[in-house]
């Protein structure tokens, strides 16, 4: 039930507070005088959509609060509970029980909503606004236009809300049987296309009837390939450095020196191992160049 609403600098209002009692409250008036205001704030704290042309002029904002007493109302209780949307230190269906919604409408057209103080989005105060009233006009909030509504009518008319509960529940536990049979297929057919690429494989390597050695020659002849640039080019420099620079040849280098211990050794024949070395060393880099 509401209870009390709040307006200020909406439309051509600048400050209203009004007060519910619980039955029927009309608000009456000659055309024109703005009956209809009090009805579109209330549509917008139950989720309308909101520009800044509803802003009174010369304002900045507008600002709406209503205030609903919802212990009679146990879908409520439950959907505010869920979201943990609940004042502090609320006992469940306890008499007093009141929801507070709030919204600031800024000159931006953007709009804050609080639940219960709680800053939220548009999208829940209008889930909200669904369960908690009814507006019935040519605009929205019928909830009598809702097809699920008319469907849960016509049960409870007919007596049927007990199978239709269980329907719904056979309903539930179908879709979840559906998924899982949809998974398990999919899951399958994945196997399947596993079992074909890995038994396409084992032909292509059975027709190529490798020896024992050959898959390590092949991996070691790949490595080769595979870096054949860096191994090129590192041979190179080797070569150069022993063979083929002229002035800085190790090879060049080690013959002018054996040249010179030979010339030594009629002074002192101690140097003919290391002349022997030297000459061991030039025939083997010979033989690496």
């Amino acid at each position: 039930m509401l209870v009390h609403l709040q307006i200020r600098n909406f439309a051509i209002i600048d400050q209203l507070e009004l007060d519910f009692a619980a039955g029927m409250s009309a608000i009456t008036g000659e055309t024109g005088a703005g009956k209809s205001i009090a009805v579109d704030a209330l549509s917008l704290l139950l989720g309308d959509r909101a520009d800044s042309s509803v802003i009174r002029h010369g304002a900045k904002s507008a600002e709406l609060c209503a205030l609903f007493d919802v212990s009679a109302l146990a879908p409520v209780q439950k959907w505010l509970q869920e979201r943990e949307l609940m004042p502090p230190d609320t006992v469940p269906d306890a008499t007093g029980l009141e929801c507070q919604l709030r919204r600031v409408i800024s000159a931006n057209g953007r709009s804050r909503c609080y639940i219960n103080g709680s800053l939220q989005p548009l999208a829940l105060l209008r889930e909200l606004g669904e369960v908690l009233a009814d507006i019935h006009s040519q605009h929205e909030h019928q909830s009598l236009l809702r097809r699920d509504l008319q469907r849960q009518l016509l049960d409870d008319f007919g007596g049927h809300s007990t199978q239709s509960r269980q329907v719904r529940q056979h309903y539930k536990t179908w879709q979840s049987l559906a998924e899982r049979l949809r998974s398990l297929a999919e899951g399958e057919a994945e196997r399947e296309a596993r079992k074909d690429l890995l038994r396409y494989q084992l032909t292509e390597l059975q027709e190529l009837d490798l020896s024992e050695d050959e898959p390590t020659q092949l991996a070691e002849e790949y490595q080769r390939l595979a870096n054949s640039g860096r191994l090129l080019e590192v041979t190179e420099q080797t070569l150069d450095q022993l063979y083929d620079n002229e002035q800085h040849a190790l090879q060049n280098r080690l013959s002018r020196l054996q040249g010179e211990l030979e010339n030594l050794l009629e002074l002192d024949n101690r140097l003919q191992p290391v002349t022997e070395l030297l000459n061991n060393a030039l025939v083997h880099i010979e033989e690496a160049s």
